[in-house]
Order: structure tokens, then C-alpha cells, then sequence
């Protein structure tokens, strides 16, 4: 047992090497005969020739192994513990990766599938605590940063004994800033693979990724903050089901055209979702909530107006094309208030304004087979040459199916001379 430390340090760096490609190091080793307990200290997996920080660094590993693995003919670990994993990741090209040929020489020696079942084996107490990650993007020349990363895990096991115990892992970490949480329960050696999980994030900005989003879009966003609280259910029956419920609130949103004129903004929307099943095509919503949007319309001397502009080329080969089976689409409650909504027309050079808009429909279901009933109120202002501005009120209210509606309409205080603009 004195010779374990050495000879252990040796084969991890001699058989990591070969394996990887890459130099592996480690610093000490520690090993406690009674109890069977094994400390790795500073191990670390070097970047490619020329990297000025290593792929991989680890300041501790901790395992602690049980007697009974000798009984059980199978590993079994009661603790294992690892602090401060620093990880540095780089997409070098399109679709290319400093870690890609590591990832090549691992395919190449990889054994052939052991079709008699996974291994045997048992872990108990895993925790991963103080890790970090930087990943740098040079397609769009931004690091993105993990911190303070915490993973706990009771539990996982291959044995026949815990294949129907719950495992109740815990993550938690910080991405550019932005705290995310997690927690889930999960059978994961049923055949069912039964799972829930809790993933909570709170002020994620969207500005970190818009550099992943097609140049090719018509609509640009800008700006937005993010925040989610979703309970998401997973489990592989004879069709596989994803179940999909909690809230979701985009704030501090723009949106812009191609040209980069304004198209939208928003103070915030808050979804709440009921029971949202993708791969059965079913969004079921208890409400949505849209706070102070600010509409940009616009007609140019042309004649072309900027939101249907953004339908884009090829919508006839699209109408011919098979058509997909409906989303089955229902939302209890939707509102819009605190909006305005400004229309330019160049053409005529004329503008109309929206204030105070307030609008709210419920029981909207798609495809619309059942009444919708809606309703709303605005103030309307228009501004004509040099003239002085005027101003009235809108109301409405009415219900409305796929084939037809009905709506009652009350002005208030509407002056003529809105017609002039």
C-alpha cells in the first residue's frame, strides 16, 4: 500500500497521455488503506500546443470506496467529491472544436458494445463544488463564462436493488452573470426513465447569444432579459413524452427589421404555462400578459409596409407544400396594457399614434372552432403637417370564430380632423 500513491500517479499520467493526446499531470496522490479512501491533488489535462490555459484543471478528487465492492463483485463508492474543476473550452471554426481530437482518439479506441447490459457499479454522495467553465466563441468573438458551478447527486447505481429508487440530483451555477437552479427526481435505470426536473433562472441576457442567431432573419432582436421557473417531466413509455409547465417573463425587449428600424419593445411578457407537450403538439397556456409594448408600423414612399415585409420570399411554395397536423394551441387569458403603437406613412406624410392601449381576450383556442371573446380600448392622436394634433377615444368589444364574428364599437371625443392626416 506504501507504493499505491506512486505507482497510481504514474499510470494516470502515462495512460491519460496515450489515451488523450494531450499531457496529463498530477501533482499527489493519497490513499488511506483502512478505509480505502483515494485523494487526487492537481490533476490537470494540458490545451492544444501553444494554449495558454489548460483544458482541464482539478484541484481534488475524493473517492471513497466500500468493502462490500469485493462482495458485490462491482464498484461501489460511498463518497466522491470534486473541487474546483476549471475547464477551458474554445469553437475554433464552424463546427470545430479544440477538444475534436481528443474526442476522435477516444472513438478510435472505444470497445465494442457490451450488449449484455451496463456495468455494474454504485455511487453514492456525489458532489461537484466550485467549478468554473469558460467557453470561447471565435465565430462570434465572445467568451462565455460559468461560475461558482455546484452539482450534488444522492446517488446513481446500475445494481438491481436501486433501479426503482428516485435520484434527486442538484445543479446550480452562474452563466455571464445570470444565477441558474435545478433540482429533478429521477429513476434513471428504468425502463420508463422517469424524470422531473425544476430549472429556475432568473435575468439570463439574451444579448450574450444573439451572435447564434441567422443574419438571414427578418426580425432582429436587440435586447431582452430573461427569466424562467419551469417543471419539466420526461419519460419513455411506447411513445416518448416531454411535459413542460411554470413561468416564463421576457423583459426589456427590442426588436428591430433586417434595416434596423425599430419594430417592437417591451417592458415585459409574462407566459404562464399549464401543460405544454411538444411532441404531441399541445400548448395549453393559463395566461399570457404583454406590459407597455411600443409598436413601430411604417409605409414608405413605395407603398411597402415593414411588417408585412417580414413574410419574406417563397410563401406560394410554401402554401403548396403538405401541410403539417395543427398544434392544438389554447390560451385562458391574454391582455396588452400600457401599449402604443405609432403609425408613419410616408407616402402621405402622415402619422397616427395609439396610447393606453388595453386589450383582453379569453378562451383562445387554435384552431379557432369555439368564440373568443375579446375587447379593448385606446386613445387615438394624429399629428397633420404642421397642424395642431388631435385625439379621441376607441372602445370595443365582440367574440369571433374562424368564420365569423361580431363586434361593438364607442367613440369618444374623436375630432374630424383625424380624417385629415
Amino acid at each position: 500500500w506504501l507504493a499505491v500513491p506512486a505507482v497510481l500517479k504514474s499510470q494516470i499520467q502515462r495512460l491519460g497521455s496515450e489515451k488523450l493526446g494531450r499531457d496529463v499531470t498530477l501533482q499527489s496522490v493519497q490513499f488511506k488503506p483502512w478505509t480505502l479512501e483515494l485523494s487526487l491533488h492537481g490533476l490537470r489535462i494540458d490545451g492544444l500546443p501553444g494554449a495558454a490555459q489548460p483544458l482541464l484543471s482539478v484541484q481534488r478528487i475524493y473517492m471513497d470506496a466500500e468493502m462490500q465492492s469485493l462482495l458485490r463483485l462491482a464498484p461501489v463508492l460511498d463518497a466522491v467529491e470534486v473541487d474546483a474543476p476549471v475547464v477551458h473550452l474554445a469553437q475554433t471554426s464552424a463546427g470545430h472544436y479544440d477538444v475534436d481530437d481528443i474526442l476522435q482518439r477516444l472513438a478510435d479506441s472505444a470497445a465494442p458494445e457490451d450488449k449484455s447490459g451496463p456495468q455494474r457499479f454504485a455511487i453514492y454522495n456525489i458532489k461537484v463544488q466550485g467549478g468554473s467553465v469558460d467557453f470561447h466563441d471565435a465565430l462570434v468573438e465572445r467568451t462565455h463564462e460559468v461560475r461558482n458551478l455546484q452539482l450534488s447527486l444522492p446517488f446513481i447505481s446500475t445494481l438491481a436493488s436501486a433501479q426503482k429508487v428516485l435520484v434527486e440530483p442538484h445543479l446550480a451555477f452562474a452563466l455571464n452573470g445570470s444565477a441558474f437552479d435545478s433540482s429533478a427526481l429521477s429513476t434513471p435505470f428504468l425502463a420508463s426513465r422517469a424524470t422531473q426536473l425544476r430549472l429556475a433562472f432568473k435575468d439570463l441576457d439574451l444579448t450574450d447569444f444573439l451572435g447564434y442567431l441567422p443574419k438571414s432573419l427578418p426580425v432582429q432582436v436587440v435586447a431582452g432579459r430573461l427569466d424562467a421557473a419551469l417543471e419539466i417531466g420526461f419519460e419513455q413509455s411506447e411513445q416518448a413524452q416531454v411535459q413542460v409547465r411554470g413561468q416564463l417573463a421576457l423583459r426589456q425587449t427590442q426588436l428591430r427589421d433586417a434595416r434596423g428600424q425599430e419594430l417592437l419593445q417591451f417592458e415585459r411578457l409574462d407566459v404562464a404555462l399549464r401543460d405544454v407537450q411538444p411532441l404531441r403538439q399541445q400548448v395549453l397556456i393559463d395566461s399570457v400578459r404583454l406590459s407597455a409594448p411600443q409598436l413601430r408600423a411604417r409605409r414608405d414612399a413605395q407603398g411597402a409596409i415593414n411588417w408585412l415585409a417580414l413574410g419574406g420570399q417563397g410563401q406560394a411554395a410554401a402554401d403548396s407544400a403538405p401541410k403539417p397536423a395543427p398544434w392544438r394551441v389554447e390560451v385562458a387569458q391574454v391582455a396588452v396594457e400600457q401599449g402604443s403603437a405609432e403609425w408613419h406613412d410616408e407616402s402621405v406624410g402622415a402619422r397616427l399614434r395609439l396610447a393606453d392601449i388595453a386589450l383582453q381576450a379569453s378562451a383562445l383556442a387554435l384552431p379557432l372552432t369555439e368564440p373568443v371573446a375579446f375587447g379593448g380600448r385606446m386613445t387615438l392622436a394624429a399629428a397633420a403637417g404642421k397642424g395642431a394634433a388631435a385625439s379621441g377615444v376607441l372602445a370595443f368589444k365582440g367574440q369571433t370564430t374562424a368564420s365569423q364574428g361580431q363586434v361593438g364599437v364607442s367613440l369618444e371625443s374623436v375630432p374630424l380632423a383625424l380624417g385629415a392626416s
